[in-house]
Parts: C-alpha cells; structure tokens; sequence
C-alpha cells in the first residue's frame, strides 16, 4: 500500500512537470510569434515615406503629405495602422468595420499607392486604380481639363444602382456645366439633395472631384464597362486652411452597375 502512495505522488509530480514544461513553452512560442511579427514591422522603411509627394498628370502636380507616428500613416485624409512590411511594401489598413486597405510600394523617388477592399469569396473587384507619387514636384498649374478629357467620363453620366451590398444604393450623375466642369451627384433616383460637383482631375478612367465648398473629395472609378466604383472622404486641405483638425474616415468603396 505504501508502495501504491509513493508511486501516485511520484507521477503527479511527473505529471505537474509537464504541465510546468508544456506551459513555459506555450509561452515563449508566444513571445516568439509576438516577437516575429515586430520584426515584419520595419520602421525605417515607413519613415521613408513621410515627406511632400506629388501625383503628376498632364504637366500639373498634385501634392499629397504623408507623414508617420507610432505606428500609424497618414495619407490623403486617412489614419492607416501600419500591420506589417515586406521588403519595399508598407501594409496598412484604416481601423473601421469592413476596413480599406492601403499597401505603398517604395522605390528611388517613387510610391506607388495600391488601395483596395475585401470581397466576398468568388466576387470580382476589390482593387482600386493605383496612385503613383513622385518626391519632385513640377510648375503647378491651374486644372483646366480639355473638351476630349471631359469625354472621357461621360460614361459616368447617368443612373448607377449597387450591385454587391446587402442594402440597395442608388446614385445619378449629370453633367451640369461643361466648360466649369462641374457634375450634379445625388444619392436617389428622386433628385433630392443633390450636390454640385467640381472636376478636380481625370487620369486613367479615375475622376476626382470636390463638393462646391471643397470640404469633400469624391472617387469615381469607370474603368470596367458599365460598372462604376465610387467613394467619398474629406479633403484634407481644406481643414488645414482653416487651422482645424483633420477628421478621420472614408467612406467603404461601392460597386454599382449602370441602369439601362
């Protein structure tokens, strides 16, 4: 019986040992995991991006700043947490819900921006048209799009209804004034609440344009047929004009298709 006793606290001790054992090294594989993913964070590389860039199109120069603090990037309006980097790519995301994604790929001089948004599996889309940034600027000029540029995006012209959210959008655009290149937006098929639209700039099938007090920047993307991409966020600019506070936020990217 004694024999028994001994033997039974013998293998609880074993037993606790391993416990012990398998514990400490759940642990520092933890600590290992935690300790990999700060390596994948290289902060040099996203200090490289903070600085004045420029987007260049038709001899004009669009000014982007960036800048970078505690593990965040800001960029056009938008708070990205920076989540990991790999080799000259610099991963972000804004913290929201159903989050955008913003990955910039850095070369001598250059950044290439690559927005983009989740899709539900066997969707299409998901990518929005690259923005490439340059760190030297050229002589600004006043944006005065050309009677063939404007062309370009009549396509947007018309009725445009959701076609992958759960909820149904609808959105019309109508030009309003060619030779002031200004759009009339409104979220309804009713023509309440309309907004007028400034053209900012046009460049491979991506227009962008400002509301009539320059507080709001909206995104069209019309470079697959008959399917139009669109989102909204502030305009930066205007804020730090007026000594404010940037406000955070863009609006989720939405697909509509054309309606006939």
């Amino acid at each position: 019986m004694k024999k028994i006793v001994i033997g039974g606290v013998i293998l609880a001790s074993v037993m606790l040992l391993v416990a012990c054992s398998n514990s400490e090294a759940s642990t520092q594989e933890t600590t290992q995991a935690a300790d990999d993913k700060i390596v994948k964070i290289n902060k040099n590389l996203s200090s490289q991006l903070v600085g004045k860039w420029f987007l260049h199109t038709d001899g004009e120069a669009k000014e982007y700043e960036i800048s970078e603090s505690e593990g965040y990037v800001y960029f056009d309006g938008e708070k990205l947490k920076v989540t990991e980097t790999t080799g000259n790519h610099i991963h972000t995301q804004t913290e929201e819900k159903q989050p955008l994604d913003y990955v910039f790929r850095l070369e001598e001089n250059k950044v290439t921006v690559l927005p983009s948004y989740e899709v539900s599996e066997g969707s299409v889309g998901g990518s929005l048209a690259p923005i490439e940034l340059n760190r030297d600027a050229v002589k600004q000029v006043n944006i005065n799009k050309t009677s063939s540029t404007m062309a370009e995006f009549t396509d947007l012209i018309g009725e445009w209804k959701s076609e992958e959210e759960q909820k149904t959008y609808y959105i019309r655009l109508s030009l309003e004034n060619e030779t002031e290149q200004t759009l009339r937006y409104v979220d309804n098929l009713d023509g309440k609440d309309s907004q007028l639209l400034k053209v900012e700039e046009v460049s491979n099938q991506v227009m962008t344009a400002l509301t009539e007090d320059e507080s709001s920047r909206y995104f069209f993307d019309f470079s697959e047929k008959n399917i139009l991409t669109a989102a909204s966020g502030i305009n930066p600019s205007y804020y730090s004009k007026k000594g404010e506070d940037v406000p955070e936020g863009m609006s989720k990217p939405i697909r509509y298709k054309k309606i006939d």
